[in-house]
């Protein structure tokens, strides 16, 4: 009985590490978009707050927003700064928009180093 109960202590002991080593990077930052997957219909506009959390090694430094996946036909996408560490995402689309599922990768460059997270996009037929 007592080792039951040492075992699914050490379980949860190594669940919560897990989680909080994904949430506080050791080396490097991490890009986190919110929501991570939206959905629209032809002719809407939807916002995506793109944010980083640094580790101790990138405490310092100016934090640049960008995109590194390719244009869309009839999707417009723009950054909009709003803090230091995060922006937001604003995603359009036009009446020729093709149906369909997307991808849009907002990235984060920071002394030298960029990364990105992928957001899942679906248009509405």
């Amino acid at each position: 009985m007592k080792s039951k109960f040492v075992l699914v202590v050490m379980c949860i002991v190594i669940s919560i590490t897990a989680s909080l080593a994904q949430a506080i990077p050791r080396n490097d930052f991490v890009v986190t978009l919110t929501p991570t997957s939206v959905s629209l219909s032809k002719g809407d506009t939807v916002s995506v707050q793109v944010s980083i959390t640094r580790s101790k090694l990138f405490k310092r430094g100016t934090a640049v927003f960008g995109l590194s996946s390719p244009d869309k036909k009839g999707i417009a996408v723009t950054l909009v700064n709003s803090a230091p560490d995060s922006c937001i995402l604003k995603i359009s689309s036009n009446e020729t928009v093709v149906a369909g599922n997307y991808t849009i990768v907002p990235n984060c460059t920071l002394h030298g180093k960029t990364i990105g997270s992928v957001l899942k996009l679906i248009v509405n037929p």
